[in-house]
Protein backbone atom coordinates (compact mmCIF):
# COMPACT_ATOMS: atom_id res chain seq x y z
CA UNK A 1 0.00 0.00 0.00
CA UNK A 2 1.44 3.40 -0.88
CA UNK A 3 1.81 6.13 1.45
CA UNK A 4 -0.50 9.05 0.31
CA UNK A 5 1.66 12.36 -0.73
CA UNK A 6 -0.26 14.73 1.20
CA UNK A 7 0.69 12.11 4.67
CA UNK A 8 4.36 12.80 3.65
CA UNK A 9 3.80 17.23 3.30
CA UNK A 10 1.57 16.39 6.96
CA UNK A 11 4.66 15.11 8.55
CA UNK A 12 6.81 17.88 7.48
CA UNK A 13 4.78 20.54 9.35
CA UNK A 14 3.96 18.11 12.24
CA UNK A 15 7.51 17.05 12.83
CA UNK A 16 9.27 20.31 12.68
CA UNK A 17 12.10 20.00 14.51
CA UNK A 18 13.18 16.81 12.98
CA UNK A 19 12.65 18.19 9.10
CA UNK A 20 14.67 21.29 10.17
CA UNK A 21 17.17 19.29 11.31
CA UNK A 22 17.31 17.00 8.36
CA UNK A 23 17.04 19.70 5.88
CA UNK A 24 20.35 21.33 7.68
CA UNK A 25 22.38 18.61 7.84
CA UNK A 26 21.90 17.75 4.19
CA UNK A 27 22.55 21.73 3.52
CA UNK A 28 25.46 21.16 5.69
CA UNK A 29 27.29 18.43 4.05
CA UNK A 30 26.83 20.22 0.28
CA UNK A 31 28.34 22.80 1.56
CA UNK A 32 31.18 21.29 2.97
CA UNK A 33 31.41 19.37 -0.03
CA UNK A 34 31.35 22.21 -2.54
CA UNK A 35 33.72 24.13 -0.07
CA UNK A 36 36.21 21.35 -0.58
CA UNK A 37 35.79 21.42 -4.24
CA UNK A 38 36.45 24.86 -4.50
CA UNK A 39 39.13 24.82 -2.50
CA UNK A 40 40.99 21.75 -4.31
CA UNK A 41 40.29 24.25 -7.80
CA UNK A 42 41.94 27.04 -5.88
CA UNK A 43 45.33 25.30 -4.76
CA UNK A 44 45.19 23.87 -8.14
CA UNK A 45 44.93 26.86 -10.01
CA UNK A 46 47.75 28.38 -7.28
CA UNK A 47 50.08 25.61 -8.00
CA UNK A 48 49.33 25.97 -11.74
CA UNK A 49 49.99 29.99 -12.23
CA UNK A 50 52.96 30.08 -9.78
CA UNK A 51 54.77 27.06 -10.49
CA UNK A 52 57.96 26.79 -13.05
CA UNK A 53 56.95 25.12 -16.57
CA UNK A 54 59.78 22.65 -16.47
CA UNK A 55 59.53 19.57 -15.14
CA UNK A 56 62.55 17.00 -14.82
CA UNK A 57 61.42 13.42 -14.03
CA UNK A 58 63.98 10.74 -13.76
CA UNK A 59 62.51 7.47 -14.20
CA UNK A 60 64.39 3.67 -14.15
CA UNK A 61 62.86 0.39 -15.45
CA UNK A 62 59.78 -1.38 -13.50
CA UNK A 63 62.26 -4.34 -12.67
CA UNK A 64 64.63 -2.26 -10.80
CA UNK A 65 62.18 0.60 -9.08
CA UNK A 66 59.98 -2.28 -7.58
CA UNK A 67 62.52 -3.92 -5.35
CA UNK A 68 62.99 -0.70 -3.76
CA UNK A 69 59.92 0.71 -3.85
CA UNK A 70 58.09 -2.44 -2.10
CA UNK A 71 60.95 -2.66 0.35
CA UNK A 72 60.51 0.64 1.17
CA UNK A 73 56.69 0.81 1.70
CA UNK A 74 56.95 -2.15 3.90
CA UNK A 75 59.27 -0.63 6.08
CA UNK A 76 57.00 2.42 6.17
CA UNK A 77 54.30 0.71 6.68
CA UNK A 78 55.53 -1.50 9.67
CA UNK A 79 56.76 1.85 11.30
CA UNK A 80 53.44 3.55 11.31
CA UNK A 81 51.18 0.95 12.35
CA UNK A 82 53.80 -2.33 13.83
CA UNK A 83 52.35 -4.35 11.19
CA UNK A 84 54.62 -6.03 8.12
CA UNK A 85 52.03 -5.15 5.35
CA UNK A 86 53.40 -8.33 3.50
CA UNK A 87 51.65 -10.59 6.01
CA UNK A 88 48.30 -8.52 4.84
CA UNK A 89 46.59 -10.83 1.88
CA UNK A 90 46.18 -9.40 -1.27
CA UNK A 91 48.30 -6.68 0.04
CA UNK A 92 51.40 -6.97 -2.47
CA UNK A 93 48.79 -7.48 -5.60
CA UNK A 94 46.87 -3.82 -4.62
CA UNK A 95 50.55 -2.61 -4.26
CA UNK A 96 51.83 -3.74 -7.69
CA UNK A 97 48.38 -3.05 -9.15
CA UNK A 98 48.39 0.85 -7.80
CA UNK A 99 52.36 1.11 -9.68
CA UNK A 100 51.14 -0.43 -12.76
CA UNK A 101 48.65 2.37 -12.94
CA UNK A 102 50.73 5.16 -11.86
CA UNK A 103 53.37 3.86 -14.07
CA UNK A 104 50.31 4.26 -16.90
CA UNK A 105 49.71 7.68 -15.76
CA UNK A 106 53.24 9.25 -15.84
CA UNK A 107 53.59 7.90 -19.28
CA UNK A 108 50.40 9.17 -20.18
CA UNK A 109 51.33 12.75 -18.65
CA UNK A 110 54.74 12.96 -20.23
CA UNK A 111 53.20 11.86 -23.66
CA UNK A 112 49.84 13.60 -23.88
CA UNK A 113 49.49 16.88 -20.58
CA UNK A 114 52.87 18.00 -20.65
CA UNK A 115 54.13 20.40 -23.49
CA UNK A 116 57.35 18.46 -25.14
CA UNK A 117 59.46 21.55 -24.46
CA UNK A 118 58.65 21.73 -20.60
CA UNK A 119 59.92 18.02 -19.77
CA UNK A 120 63.46 17.05 -19.05
CA UNK A 121 63.94 13.37 -18.95
CA UNK A 122 66.39 11.43 -17.47
CA UNK A 123 66.63 7.58 -17.05
CA UNK A 124 68.25 7.02 -13.83
CA UNK A 125 70.69 4.67 -14.64
CA UNK A 126 72.39 7.26 -16.81
CA UNK A 127 71.96 9.66 -14.14
CA UNK A 128 73.46 7.22 -11.19
CA UNK A 129 76.69 5.92 -13.77
CA UNK A 130 77.17 10.20 -15.26
CA UNK A 131 76.30 12.24 -12.92
CA UNK A 132 78.26 14.83 -13.89
CA UNK A 133 77.92 14.94 -17.47
CA UNK A 134 73.83 14.75 -17.10
CA UNK A 135 73.66 17.09 -14.53
CA UNK A 136 75.75 19.18 -16.92
CA UNK A 137 73.63 18.01 -19.79
CA UNK A 138 70.55 19.38 -17.53
CA UNK A 139 71.84 23.10 -16.34
CA UNK A 140 72.86 23.43 -20.25
CA UNK A 141 69.26 22.72 -21.46
CA UNK A 142 67.95 24.98 -18.56
CA UNK A 143 70.21 27.88 -20.17
CA UNK A 144 72.04 27.86 -16.63
CA UNK A 145 75.99 28.34 -16.56
CA UNK A 146 77.97 25.80 -14.50
CA UNK A 147 80.60 27.52 -12.22
CA UNK A 148 84.13 26.09 -12.07
CA UNK A 149 83.43 25.08 -8.60
CA UNK A 150 80.15 23.50 -9.10
CA UNK A 151 81.63 21.42 -12.10
CA UNK A 152 84.69 20.26 -9.84
CA UNK A 153 82.28 19.08 -7.49
CA UNK A 154 80.39 17.02 -10.16
CA UNK A 155 83.60 15.68 -11.15
CA UNK A 156 84.48 14.71 -7.38
CA UNK A 157 80.56 13.52 -7.21
CA UNK A 158 81.13 11.33 -10.52
CA UNK A 159 84.54 9.59 -9.17
CA UNK A 160 82.95 9.18 -5.71
CA UNK A 161 80.73 7.26 -7.05
CA UNK A 162 82.21 5.17 -9.28
CA UNK A 163 84.28 3.93 -6.32
CA UNK A 164 81.64 3.74 -3.83
CA UNK A 165 80.30 0.12 -2.92
CA UNK A 166 76.28 1.20 -2.07
CA UNK A 167 76.50 -1.36 0.96
CA UNK A 168 73.16 -2.92 0.03
CA UNK A 169 71.66 -4.38 -3.27
CA UNK A 170 68.34 -5.26 -4.11
CA UNK A 171 67.41 -8.20 -6.43
CA UNK A 172 65.21 -6.89 -9.68
CA UNK A 173 61.41 -7.62 -9.21
CA UNK A 174 59.97 -9.28 -12.16
CA UNK A 175 56.66 -7.73 -12.71
CA UNK A 176 54.05 -8.04 -15.66
CA UNK A 177 52.49 -5.48 -17.34
CA UNK A 178 54.78 -2.56 -17.12
CA UNK A 179 55.59 -3.22 -20.93
CA UNK A 180 54.35 0.48 -21.62
CA UNK A 181 55.86 2.37 -19.05
CA UNK A 182 59.67 0.13 -19.56
CA UNK A 183 59.17 1.13 -23.22
CA UNK A 184 58.90 4.56 -21.88
CA UNK A 185 62.27 4.48 -20.25
CA UNK A 186 63.91 2.92 -23.19
CA UNK A 187 62.96 5.92 -25.06
CA UNK A 188 63.88 8.40 -21.83
CA UNK A 189 67.03 6.71 -22.09
CA UNK A 190 68.20 7.50 -25.47
CA UNK A 191 67.32 11.10 -25.17
CA UNK A 192 69.61 11.30 -21.43
CA UNK A 193 72.85 10.01 -24.08
CA UNK A 194 72.00 13.44 -25.77
CA UNK A 195 71.60 14.98 -23.01
CA UNK A 196 75.12 14.47 -21.57
CA UNK A 197 76.26 14.92 -26.02
CA UNK A 198 74.72 18.58 -25.15
CA UNK A 199 76.78 19.03 -21.94
CA UNK A 200 80.15 17.84 -23.61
Amino acid sequence: MKIPLFYIFKNFTARKLTTGITVTGIALVVFVFAAVLMMAYGVEKTLIATGSDDNIIITRKADSFMASLQGLMQVSTQVKTSVNPITIAGWRDAFVDRMREDSRRLVDLCRHTIPAENQLLVASDRFVREVSSTVRGLYHRLGLPVSAEYGAQLDRTQEASRQRDRGYSYDDVRVAGFEYYDAFVDEITARSRDLERDAA
